[in-house]
């Protein structure tokens, strides 16, 4: 919303979730090579490409975003705003992390490779995918809505996330958290609620 490019601390926001699950899968001692690793690795990278694709598609929609709780209309790069191209960015972000999880080949779980469950059918990874980056995306409306803040700075013409410039609030969020916060925060409750799920 303010024009900020992309750094390292996205890039750790985005990713570190996702390192410590692909640690966890071969240092992880009796938790080590499990499934469920496995479909959470892929539910937050998949989570993680839906939404930055929600965000990039969802900017050029010619409809007006809605907030995701309460559906009221917002302007672009409102924290919490939703479109139809931006969800639809979601599902292919994460059909695109699925079609490289079919590609690649699946690395042999504990017990070997037919232990892999559901996670041996392309299909199934694919499928997967395509709902994680859905629902993570959505989950990331959410947490941004209500727990990061969004205002209209009148002087810079557009959305801003930073309450010290005294703008106008859009949508009653705290300042509690900031982008990065969101999506770790995010990705990493799919991934745990996928790893739970899956005990």
């Amino acid at each position: 919303a303010d024009g900020k490019g992309r750094d390292e601390w996205q890039v750790l926001a985005n990713g570190a979730a996702g390192a410590a699950l692909a640690a966890a899968w071969a240092w992880g001692g009796q938790y080590r090579r499990r499934p469920g690793l496995l479909l959470a690795y892929l539910a937050h990278y998949a989570v993680v490409a839906g939404d930055t694709w929600a965000s990039e598609l969802g900017i050029l929609s010619t409809a007006r975003p809605r907030l995701v709780l309460g559906c009221r209309e917002v302007p672009h790069g409102t924290n919490g705003g939703v479109t139809l191209l931006g969800t639809a960015g979601s599902l292919l972000g994460g059909l695109v992390v699925g079609a490289a999880a079919c590609i690649a080949p699946l690395p042999a779980c504990e017990g070997g490779a037919s232990r892999c469950g559901a996670l041996e059918s392309a299909a199934a990874r694919l499928c997967a995918a395509g709902a994680f980056g859905v629902a993570g995306s959505m989950l990331d409306s959410v947490i941004g809505q209500l727990l990061e803040y969004s205002g209209w700075d009148n002087a810079a013409g557009r959305v801003t996330n930073d309450p010290a410039k005294g703008a106008a609030p859009l949508t009653g969020g705290v300042a509690l958290l900031t982008n990065n916060h969101v999506n770790f925060v995010s990705s990493a409750a799919v991934a745990a609620a996928v790893l739970w799920a899956a005990r």
